[in-house]
């Protein structure tokens, strides 16, 4: 049995990474994320990351350092920036097999949590989309499977619980806490039990300062305002200002959203729990547990003013472990209904790549995709029947995802300005480039300087995106590639040199250059229009 599963992760990592290069960095995060591990990688600053030249200490360090591993080994490219993430969502996979089958001692339980986490959409996005997310989930993992062995007569885990929180920390901060400890306090909670605190924790303290303080402890002695930066600007303002990073969502941002991230089993899995809701909760066992610790995971961060989807993909590995619960106690009429739903929702997927192909102008779908996509999944639901009733509808749904897994890559890569990648804006440029000095206006484009291997202008004229925080530069060098137009002496300053230089300008179609600023595009004869850009040139 052993074997089998090691060869079906292995077989499910080659589906992560085959073609993970096709198309191109998406903006802003993982484009931003990108290139701030290629200028780390180029600059070999490890402990000070930068985003075009100026210091971003909006995060610590974690994923911009494995990323440059990964362009060591692959090059500077999408591949190489990506293929941690494909690592670390497997490692998160095992990590729910292992938890589920510590709650649930029952290897049946254990292997539908692990089918299910695997076939998340919102778990796949993720590990495509270079950002903290998928790092930190795995962190979270593994705290919360190291305190499970800890309290199983394994101390010595101890020491890897603190280990793995202080690697969060070094991945997005504090935010790490949040969900372990809600789920160890849900767990006190059920089990009645009281905190417990020995030599073992002393060291693992140890252990989780020693760890953080490699980076923190070095920069906050370099620039002491640091400190007061990450606990103000980047802790607090996130929790209570909606105007935060431009995030702010309503409060059922997340209520909405969940089941539509986690199709078929999410919502399915919310209507089974919501009918013994009342009596899960009263047994006081391990499910009671998944399902307080969700719920407080998902009201404490609904509270949170800014919000991203991917901000609680920590709770999406207990759900399918609550999932797992509930499918292996399931009536073998509430199995078929779900076996139903699953062949729906795959059938209505199928059905969509069919009609895509004649909407040209919506999206570009290559003809072979909806053949491929129909006679693999039409392989997975042979394939479930053969299984026990219990597995059909989850392997159904994990051959959705496999099926995306293999097509998705050509058609974003036939989509990347509608998946909001600069590539194709990037290969005009370096097709015209000859000496040209690339400016930006209005916008923060970290792919542009990504794929063209130029210092890139930013001409910032009041969009959110381009306020950049240069409190922490040690000198003005910066100015040379940054511009607020919204003060004339910068106005004057960018003049000066201006009309005596080869360039190139992109500025976003339905923004525009104002009347005033009409001297951006003088002499500039050419320009070549995308879907959402214009790039003039000379």
């Amino acid at each position: 049995m052993k074997l089998k599963l090691y060869i079906a992760a292995l077989c499910f990592l080659g589906l992560l990474l085959i073609n993970n290069h096709l198309w191109g960095l998406t903006e802003t995060s993982e484009a931003r994320y990108a290139e701030i591990s290629k200028e780390m990688f180029e600059n070999n600053t490890l402990a000070h990351p930068t985003l075009l030249g100026i210091y971003h200490y909006h995060k610590p360090p974690f994923t911009y350092q494995i990323t440059t591993i990964g362009y060591q080994l692959f090059g500077v490219n999408e591949f190489g920036a990506r293929f941690f993430l494909q690592i670390s969502f497997l490692i998160q996979i095992i990590l729910v097999y292992l938890i589920a089958f510590r709650l649930f001692p029952i290897k049946k339980t254990a292997l539908i949590a692990a089918l299910l986490y695997a076939s998340s959409p919102i778990a796949i996005m993720a590990s495509k989309n270079l950002t903290t997310d998928s790092y930190l989930t795995t962190w979270v993992l593994l705290s919360i499977y190291s305190w499970l062995q800890a309290k199983s007569k394994h101390p010595y885990y101890t020491f890897l619980f603190y280990g793995a929180i202080a690697m969060g920390f070094l991945t997005k901060g504090p935010l790490v806490l949040l969900p372990v400890l809600l789920f160890i306090g849900s767990w006190k909670l059920i089990k009645k039990e009281k905190p417990t605190f020995n030599g073992y924790h002393i060291i693992g303290l140890l252990i989780f300062f020693g760890l953080t303080s490699i980076w923190y402890v070095k920069i906050i002695m370099e620039n002491p305002k640091i400190l007061d930066y990450f606990i103000k600007d980047q802790l607090v303002q996130r929790v209570v200002s909606k105007n935060a990073f431009n995030r702010g969502k309503p409060f059922w941002f997340y209520l909405v959203l969940m089941p539509l991230v986690a199709l078929p089993w999410l919502p399915f899995i919310g209507y089974l729990t919501g009918k013994k809701f009342k009596a899960s909760i009263a047994k006081r066992n391990e499910k009671s547990i998944l399902i307080i610790a969700t719920l407080a995971i998902i009201l404490l961060f609904s509270i949170f003013k800014t919000k991203l989807i991917f901000y609680i993909l920590p709770c999406f590995p207990l759900l399918a472990i609550l999932g797992a619960s509930i499918f292996t106690e399931a009536t073998d009429k509430q199995l078929e209904v779900f076996n139903k739903v699953s062949i729906i929702y795959g059938s209505l997927i199928g059905v969509a790549f069919i009609v895509l192909p004649f909407f040209p102008s919506l999206i570009s779908i290559p003809l072979w995709v909806p053949i491929i996509y129909l006679v693999v999944f039409g392989i997975s639901i042979y394939f479930s029947k053969t299984k026990e009733l219990v597995y059909r509808g989850v392997l159904t749904t994990l051959g959705i995802a496999i099926t995306l897994l293999i097509i998705a890559p050509s058609v974003l890569s036939k989509n990347e300005e509608t998946s909001n990648s600069m590539k194709p804006i990037a290969n005009f440029i370096n097709s015209i480039d000859k000496g040209h000095q690339l400016y930006i206006f209005n916008d923060l484009l970290p792919s542009l300087q990504f794929y063209t291997n130029q210092k890139i202008v930013t001409l910032n004229n009041g969009h959110n995106l381009t306020q950049r925080e240069v409190q922490f530069q040690k000198d003005e060098t910066y100015k040379t590639h940054l511009f607020d137009l919204t003060l004339q002496e910068d106005i004057d300053r960018l003049k000066t040199n201006y009309s005596n230089t080869k360039r190139i300008i992109v500025v976003k179609t339905k923004r525009g250059i104002p009347e005033e600023l009409s001297f951006l595009t003088e002499n500039l004869p050419y320009k070549k229009t995308f879907k959402k850009w214009t790039v003039y040139y000379e």
